[in-house]
């Protein structure tokens, strides 16, 4: 989790902006710990992330991906994974 942390800071002190491209692995559960990570990385780095595209095929990953907007200045984007192609077309 760290060092994708870095890779992205990296990324954002290149090029001021970044866009993200995340595939939720499937899981059991969506734990808090994880929800408020990202959530705070969110918050930490909003006015850096043009937009995101998430991949994932639950029904509870519509409703995380609902919480980002409350970063109305990122535009997000829920795909299904048989939407693969479209996400990655979508987010150029």
């Amino acid at each position: 989790m760290f060092d994708n942390l870095y890779i992205l800071e990296k990324q954002i002190s290149e090029s001021g902006k970044i866009r993200l491209f995340l595939v939720i692995e499937p899981h059991k559960t969506m734990d808090a710990e994880s929800l408020l990570f990202d959530l705070n990385f969110t918050l930490t780095y909003s006015d850096k992330i043009e937009c995101m595209a998430v991949i994932g095929n639950k029904v509870w990953e519509k409703i995380w991906i609902a919480l980002f907007g409350l970063f109305p200045h990122i535009r997000t984007k829920y795909f299904d994974r048989s939407e693969i192609k479209a996400a990655w077309k979508w987010i150029q």
